[in-house]
């Protein structure tokens, strides 16, 4: 009878991770949102860069975000010099990443920013308009000095947002959660994982919940043409 008990728990064990793995596709597609919105600008004679996350923070991922799931994002912004006889070539690259986990135990919402300058910050907030006030401050950057940029070239920027509303960390540390702590039981033979991380992680690949992407581009610019601003 222990055997079969055993073996029922495992079944068990693994339906109810399949079912996480399918809720969370249904999830990934309902949450499906745009890119941020870049504003460029001089600022004391740079090129300057704000992004706009307010397009991320749809009232889908929020609905998630109460339920339980993280929202966790990449930002990856790119200065391109535009060049009609051959490749754009890109001049610099930066990137920001920030996570937000709905906390049920205080209600607090906690953010982990790293932001373009890779200034890191970690706080908890009432509201998740708290939240998109402070990346509105912080998603903040100063590119290049525009005397190094020429003065009779072109440029644009282009920014990618990568999405996941629950990283296979997260799922990883709830299948650990269903095993009620007896790892050992389901250890997959010289892997070191168990065997729902691994179905877990299988049925991640097949379905491509690796990331969600999306980028969009900026209209090309001259240096001059940049307008003040702060």
């Amino acid at each position: 009878m222990g055997n079969v008990s055993k073996i029922f728990l495992r079944a068990r064990r693994r339906s109810i991770a399949l079912c996480i793995c399918l809720i969370v596709v249904s999830y990934a597609v309902d949450a499906y949102a745009g890119v941020p919105r870049v504003a460029r600008f001089n600022y004391n004679d740079s090129l300057a860069v704000e992004v706009d996350c307010s397009e991320l923070l749809t009232d889908r991922r929020v609905e998630l975000l109460y339920n339980g799931y993280p929202l966790s994002f990449i930002l990856t912004l790119s200065l391109f010099k535009e060049d009609r006889l051959w490749f754009d070539s890109e001049i610099m690259k930066v990137s920001a990443r920030f996570r937000v986990v709905y906390q049920r135990w205080n209600r607090q919402i906690l953010l982990e920013l790293s932001d373009f300058d890779g200034v890191s910050l970690s706080g908890e907030f009432e509201s998740v308009s708290d939240v998109a006030l402070v990346l509105e401050e912080r998603l903040f950057t100063v590119l290049e000095s525009l005397s190094e940029l020429e003065i009779s070239s072109r440029y644009y920027l282009e920014i990618e947002v990568e999405y996941r509303n629950l990283t296979f960390e997260d799922v990883k540390a709830a299948d650990k959660w269903l095993k009620n702590g007896n790892y050992s039981e389901d250890t997959a033979a010289g892997t070191g994982s168990s065997v729902g991380e691994g179905v877990l992680g299988f049925l991640w690949d097949m379905v491509g919940l690796k990331a969600e992407r999306q980028k969009t581009t900026t209209e090309s610019f001259r240096p001059d043409e940049l307008r003040r601003g702060y």
